[in-house]
């Protein structure tokens, strides 16, 4: 017997009652699987987006957060959901900001008000006469509208100033904020966002858009925030991840030509979608839905998410993403305007055109062949010329290698990696020079030249290491003198150029006289702060200088200092006597 359409409805209410009561401690989550729909009208699903629910199941209790994003990823429905459950059912001031009015008042025309229409739960909580064909298409109905028994929803242009003049908030969505922010006025109208919210007891400001220049807009709130990605776990070793295309997906050939890292699957779409490459075991896995975690890197700071579409999973109607990705990456190579959209709207990141780095491709190189990290140290390495070198800041980032002279080099050496970490304390520094033998040790001078220099008076005491302490300052060119370095030796402090110094450390890897321990990839943060300083020229230095930007860099100077720490031990003979 066929059912009624009663029946069916009943049946619907009973399936979105039961919805809610399982996400009963999980409201914005339960009312986006029992009654919303996207803008194509279907019900929302996670099944190829499970990264999206952890964030359903905190936004309502987060005061601030950002999201550096590529497209469609899902985080505007999310805000969208957002300010209707705050201002139907918790009855609050909700407010979203585009760039302009007319995108906001499209915005409301196309993506608010066909839901406030047709979802029911929506339209229980809409006024019954705000939805004539007259008041649909009137000003006043696209900028404000009452919602839920005293809730509101305002809609507002970032570069019209008049929308940020006497209007009290308990949350805000600022949408596309590198646009939000393109103009001067606009900076003006958005930076009155927190005073638009102080008034509120329970006040909420969220920032989301497609990053546009590195370092600024949404990509310096990313960073300024806890800088959380979507970890995948590696179902072959059990490695958690988070996917970078150069890293995972693609490499590039030696002819220029770039090719999937996945081989097996390389050559035929019939054995299904490119898998990534797992960065610790080397073999390409399936990206699951189970298994994935957000991880943030500092997690004391305000949230900040970065949402890329290798975290999107494959579907019926997209059941290989990532080779179409592929397809779209080698098609975009020879214009730099469509590498930058793959970019922004493919992995979320900005796109950086000019200056030179360590890339992935030179570490990988190095790493090729190498045996993994020594954890042990011992009198294994008594007989052997061991440097280190140490950057100081939250943390002491280290960098231990064994260093064997050569005669096909330039310098006559070549430094190999053995052990690289990050320590909280200076008496672990102490044990790791001496389980390592180190010989020869440089540690940044700032910021805490104190302790650096206990450091250096302990083995001067000692008499098994030659520990120095080192600072920067530009030379004028080029000297005989490596790096344009000078030496303190009553104070043991080395002074170098450090434009020079990291123009030798790139050269190093990318000609292998420095090579990495195979699973150097492993250690949290090394590979993204080796490529995170750029080689640009300052005009108004007028010279050419390395910026790390808003990255962290810790490790590229570990292995600076690492380097310095060489040119010490080759003065010294390659070896010091205790």
């Amino acid at each position: 017997m066929t059912p009624s359409a009663s029946q069916l409805d009943e049946a619907r209410d009973r399936h979105a009652r039961a919805c809610l009561s399982v996400h009963e401690r999980y409201p914005l989550l339960g009312l986006a699987r029992a009654f919303h729909q996207n803008r194509r009208g279907q019900p929302i699903s996670f099944l190829d987006k499970p990264s999206l629910i952890p964030l359903y199941t905190g936004v309502l209790d987060w005061h601030e957060a950002s999201f550096c994003k590529a497209v469609q990823t899902g985080i505007s429905e999310l805000l969208i959901l957002l300010l209707l459950y705050n201002a139907g059912w918790r009855n609050r001031i909700c407010a979203y900001v585009l760039p302009q009015y007319k995108t906001s008042a499209r915005f409301v025309d196309e993506r608010v008000n066909p839901l406030l229409v047709e979802v029911p739960a929506y339209a229980a909580r809409t006024p019954g006469e705000e939805f004539g064909t007259k008041a649909t298409q009137s000003k006043g109905n696209l900028e404000r509208k009452r919602f839920g028994r005293l809730g509101t929803l305002l809609f507002l242009g970032a570069q019209t100033g008049s929308d940020f003049v006497e209007f009290s908030a308990d949350t805000i969505v600022i949408d596309e904020f590198d646009k939000c922010i393109a103009t001067k006025e606009g900076k003006t109208n958005v930076a009155k966002v927190p005073d638009r919210v102080q008034e509120s007891a329970c006040p909420q400001i969220f920032r989301i858009a497609n990053p546009e220049f590195s370092g600024e807009g949404i990509h310096k709130v990313w960073k300024d925030g806890n800088r959380s990605k979507w970890f995948h776990r590696c179902v072959r070793c059990s490695e958690r991840q988070a996917l970078v295309w150069e890293e995972h997906f693609v490499r590039k050939h030696d002819d220029g030509r770039w090719f999937p890292r996945d081989t097996e699957r390389a050559g035929s779409s019939a054995l299904g979608d490119i898998r990534p490459v797992c960065r610790r075991c080397k073999r390409p896995f399936d990206r699951e839905a189970q298994g994935g975690i957000w991880v943030a890197e500092d997690p004391a700071r305000t949230p900040s998410f970065h949402m890329s579409r290798l975290d999107i999973m494959a579907t019926v109607d997209r059941p290989q993403p990532m080779r179409a990705m592929y397809t779209e990456w080698v098609s975009v190579q020879f214009s730099t305007a469509r590498l930058s959209a793959f970019y922004t709207g493919r992995l979320g990141w900005p796109y950086e055109v000019a200056g030179s780095r360590i890339t992935v491709e030179m570490m990988e190189a190095v790493m090729v062949g190498r045996p993994p990290m020594d954890g042990i140290g011992g009198d294994a390495y008594k007989e052997k010329i061991v440097t280190m070198g140490v950057d100081v800041g939250n943390m002491l980032n280290v960098k231990i290698s064994v260093n064997t002279p050569t005669d096909d080099s330039s310098d006559g050496w070549r430094r190999d990696g053995v052990f690289i970490c990050a320590v909280s304390q200076f008496d672990e520094l102490i044990r790791l020079i001496d389980r390592y033998r180190v010989q020869a040790c440089v540690i940044d001078a700032m910021p805490e030249t104190r302790k650096a220099k206990e450091l250096r008076d302990h083995y001067i005491d000692e008499g098994t290491c030659d520990v120095w302490l080192c600072q920067f300052h530009p030379t004028a060119r080029v000297g005989r003198d490596a790096f344009g370095l000078r030496m303190d030796y009553n104070q043991k402090v080395i002074t170098v150029d450090r434009t020079q110094v990291m123009d030798t450390t790139m050269d190093d890897i990318a000609h292998g006289r420095a090579t990495l321990p195979s699973d150097a990839g492993t250690v949290p943060g090394f590979m993204d702060q080796m490529k995170a300083p750029v080689r640009t020229f300052d005009q108004d230095a007028n010279r050419v200088v390395w910026k790390e930007g808003n990255d962290p860099d810790h490790y590229r100077m570990a292995d600076v200092y690492d380097r310095v720490a060489l040119e010490i031990a080759d003065r010294a003979g390659g070896f010091f006597e205790g």
